[in-house]
């Protein structure tokens, strides 16, 4: 049963059911929950809560990791602002059996809905609402690495919110596979890329294109001027909203940015230089939508995010943001007190990644003054913004950002870098190739199965690549059970 009570005195009760929600946010005891309101007899039903619009489905949203407890807000508020529906939200108080469990964010979960996103009352079958996240194996619909699709392999992952589905077969799966695929290609056509690797002369008219085309640069420039460290990852709401016969395919309402804005201890989410979209194509542990990284490779796009951030430069100025974080302080103040003494208090929850939380003051005047410094940043730099498809950066990706040290200016390896059993006598050797930033090779040739050291003396200041192949001579071939994998790998080193 949920109580809630107003400020002024007035209570209601309801029959709901309750879940916990998110991911990473179970690490901390501060959970976040999902519930449902239900009738009697448990259905689903919409009801009013704390004055907004009625629906069945909200999320207790517990800030656990966000010292400011205003950056989901923040983005909630940025996102409306540029023209699209973004969940509405509350700040209460949570008691469980009557035990404070401290300040949450009541907010309307990303659902269809007529009051949410309202692609349900259109008649056409192919509506869809589909969610991009790190899921565990089983817990997605399908997986995507570029244009393939295999489930059992790594990629991209999606689960289907809507339509919503007991189990997809391979036709329904391939459904939804061809309608990204399509998107892909419609990208394509709008910015006038062949297979988006390089521009062509004639870009087609952008205005006969079948995606939203602001909602994608709109999600680019909110990713990257709030550096989130899920962006392009997970949380990626995909809405495909049907019109006769074409669609209109956009990029949904945002969520998760508790990590944005520098709340983190990794150094290049702190700086305030980069660009998030090469950094978690290249050392993301998890498969990153290709979508941006493919359309830095178009100048079309380049010169459409110049122009939209000129019209939307509004919403990001320093006037604009200072109103909406001073309404947010407004409402967090008279309560956030309780719940800093409760789970902040020394930030003794916080795992490593998630840097030690300050005052509420402090924090706030953090997330301001990095949002307005990296905000330059990005209006400085959008004009030479790089393309990924680059050696450099393919180079990069293929290491996976595994760096070699390096120490007076010599490169020791030990191969192979794991133990052996000891069952068979290696009789192989590996091949090796260094390559400069630009992918030309700089030397080559083989050295046996032990350690080598590389002189780098002759090479100049910068980074380099090797690639290193597990070649065999003469003598049996290892079994599997004998090697973990055949070595095939690149790192990455610095000259300095």
């Amino acid at each position: 049963m949920l109580y809630t009570v107003w400020s002024s005195g007035v209570s209601d009760s309801s029959k709901i059911g309750i879940e916990l929600q998110g991911k990473s946010s179970r690490l901390h005891p501060k959970k976040n929950y999902e519930f449902e309101f239900r009738t009697n007899d448990n259905s689903e039903t919409n009801k009013s809560i704390f004055g907004m619009e009625p629906g069945d489905d909200y999320v207790l949203i517990s800030m656990a990791y966000d010292g400011s407890y205003m950056r989901n807000a923040l983005v909630f508020e940025l996102w409306r602002q540029l023209g699209y529906w973004s969940p509405d939200y509350r700040y209460v108080q949570l008691f469980w059996n009557n035990t404070y469990q401290g300040l949450y964010l009541l907010c309307e979960k990303v659902k269809v809905s007529a009051d949410r996103i309202d692609i349900k009352s259109i008649s056409y079958q192919d509506n869809f609402l589909i969610k991009m996240g790190r899921y565990d194996h089983g817990d997605f619909d399908f997986a995507l690495y570029g244009r393939i699709v295999d489930d059992l392999q790594p990629g991209a992952r999606y689960k289907i919110v809507y339509p919503k589905t007991r189990k997809l077969d391979y036709r329904d799966r391939n459904k939804y596979i061809k309608k990204l695929s399509h998107i892909s290609i419609s990208l394509e056509k709008l910015f006038g890329c062949n297979g988006l690797k390089e521009d062509i002369p004639d870009p087609v008219d952008q205005s006969s294109a079948q995606i939203n085309l602001n909602s994608f640069i709109d999600y680019f420039l909110l990713s990257e001027i709030s550096k989130n460290p899920d962006a392009y990852l997970a949380n990626l709401y995909l809405v495909n909203q049907g019109l006769f016969d074409s669609y209109k395919f956009s990029i949904g309402p945002q969520w998760d940015y508790d990590l944005a804005f520098a709340n983190t201890n990794v150094p290049f989410f702190r700086s305030d230089s980069g660009w998030v979209y090469i950094y978690n194509a290249i050392y993301s542990a998890y498969f990153a939508n290709s979508w941006w990284q493919d359309l830095s490779n178009a100048s079309a796009y380049k010169d459409s995010c110049i122009k939209r951030l000129q019209q939307i430069e509004h919403v990001f100025s320093e006037s604009n943001i200072g109103k909406i974080t001073d309404s947010l302080m407004m409402e967090i103040m008279p309560f956030h007190q309780a719940d800093y003494d409760l789970w902040k208090t020394g930030s003794r929850f916080l795992p490593d990644n998630i840097k030690a939380h300050k005052s509420m003051a402090d924090e706030v005047h953090l997330l301001r003054s990095y949002m307005f410094r990296r905000k330059d940043w990005v209006h400085s730099n959008l004009a030479q913004l790089p393309k990924f498809n680059s050696p450099f950066n393919e180079l990069m990706q293929k290491s996976n950002g595994e760096q070699l040290d390096t120490k007076g200016r010599k490169l020791s390896l030990h191969y192979p870098p794991y133990q052996h059993s000891g069952r068979y006598s290696r009789s192989g050797y590996y091949s090796y190739e260094i390559l400069d930033s630009e992918g030309r090779e700089i030397s080559s040739g083989r050295f046996p199965q032990t350690k080598k050291i590389f002189d780098l003396s002759s090479y100049s200041k910068g980074i380099y690549f090797i690639h290193i192949q597990e070649q065999y001579g003469p003598g049996p071939m290892p079994t599997y059970s004998d090697v973990y994998f055949y070595e095939n790998v690149f790192y990455w080193f610095e000259v300095e």
